[in-house]
């Protein structure tokens, strides 16, 4: 069932994590943290043997937003993505990786442009850091930071064959998932870039 509240919407933040334990409580807790509060975290952990399930059990008990779903067997992260959002509530949905951070005032940010422009697809500025160290985070400057056509939005951000779709940056309207369609679990490779594409198109 959609979240119906119109001045705060509710935001599913879903997470596949396959044997994600040395990074899944900082991902979960750069959510936990946000300034906007109506928030739903689902967290699909897809098998895991690294004590990933244990880690995000010890989390839940400390926090009510917080909600796990298990796998019976490996299916991949599109599987798990696809599963979270079957569970999930939310009018707005973000997909986040299992070692990434986002802002605290992310989906605040996004979430208000998400209300003032209906039926769009908001996205936002993406970095890099290494070795777990955030001092090495530099911004991956594009072209596409701006209002666009998602048509030119698509060829601007894929130019020369380097797209980076990458999930987090998004905050996607339930509506237009249902248009676009869910993620092909057949995929291994690529599955974002496909996704998105029917996505921004839609």
């Amino acid at each position: 069932m959609e979240e119906s509240n119109l001045t705060t919407p509710l935001v599913s933040v879903i997470i596949p994590a396959f044997n994600s334990g040395r990074f899944i409580m900082e991902t979960v807790d750069s959510v936990l943290q946000q300034s906007y509060q109506a928030l739903e975290i689902i967290v699909v952990d897809d098998n895991s043997t690294d004590g990933t399930a244990a880690l995000l059990e010890t989390k839940k008990e400390t926090t009510g937003r917080l909600h796990i779903l298990k796998m019976q067997e490996t299916q991949g992260a599109a599987a798990a993505r696809n599963s979270g959002f079957h569970n999930s509530k939310g009018r707005y949905i973000k997909f986040l990786d299992s070692d990434d951070l986002i802002s605290s005032r992310m989906i605040e940010h996004q979430v208000k442009l998400a209300v003032e422009n209906e039926m769009s697809v908001v996205s936002g500025k993406w970095g890099r850091f290494y070795n777990n160290d955030l001092g090495t985070f530099r911004l991956n400057h594009e072209a596409c930071w701006r209002d666009m056509d998602p048509v030119d939005w698509i060829c601007s951000s894929w130019e020369r064959a380097q797209a980076m779709t990458t999930p987090g940056i998004f905050l996607i309207p339930r509506e237009i998932i249902g248009q676009a369609g869910l993620r092909d679990e057949q995929l291994s490779l690529y599955d974002d870039t496909e996704f998105f594409t029917r996505i921004i198109l839609s």
